[in-house]
């Protein structure tokens, strides 16, 4: 996977990950969790750039 072809959302997770940083896509800091099936495309990262994001760091 390319980090051109990445949504924002995917590229803040990929940037993020190496660094053990943190990434919160909440709004608001008292948003439901259980509601996650009503939020958007904004806030979804594909397995595959999960998949790639853990492959990548794991590389000797």
């Amino acid at each position: 996977m390319r980090i051109g072809d990445m949504t924002p959302a995917e590229r803040r997770v990929w940037r993020a990950f190496p660094r053990g940083a943190d990434v919160d896509f909440r709004t608001a800091a008292d948003e439901d969790p259980a509601r996650g099936a009503d939020r958007g495309p904004e806030r979804t990262v594909a397995t595959t750039v999960v998949t790639g994001v853990t492959r990548a760091v794991s590389r000797p």
